[in-house]
C-alpha cells in the first residue's frame, strides 16, 4: 500500500512539473518501464531507483512523512 501511495505522489509531481515519463526516466537514469512500475507501486524496485527518480523530479525524500510509514523500534542489544 505504500508504495503504491508514494509512486501516486511521485506521478502527480511529474505531472505538476509537464515531465514526461521517458524524460523523467531518462532524467533519473532508469529505464521506462522501471517508473511506470514505481508509480504503479510494483515491489519489484530497487529503492535506489526511487532515490534517483525523487532527485531528477527535485522531490525531497521528505515525501515518504506524509505517508504515515511506522517506524520500527529498534531493540538495543
Amino acid at each position: 500500500m505504500y508504495r503504491l501511495v508514494l509512486g501516486q505522489k511521485i506521478r502527480a509531481q511529474r505531472e505538476v512539473i509537464g515531465v514526461r515519463i521517458n524524460s523523467a526516466a531518462r532524467a533519473a537514469g532508469i529505464s521506462r518501464m522501471t517508473l511506470m512500475r514505481i508509480e504503479k507501486g510494483t515491489n519489484s524496485v530497487c529503492i535506489n531507483s526511487y532515490i534517483n527518480l525523487c532527485k531528477a523530479l527535485g522531490l525531497d525524500l521528505e515525501i515518504l512523512q506524509p505517508l504515515g510509514l511506522p517506524i520500527s523500534k529498534i531493540d538495543k542489544d
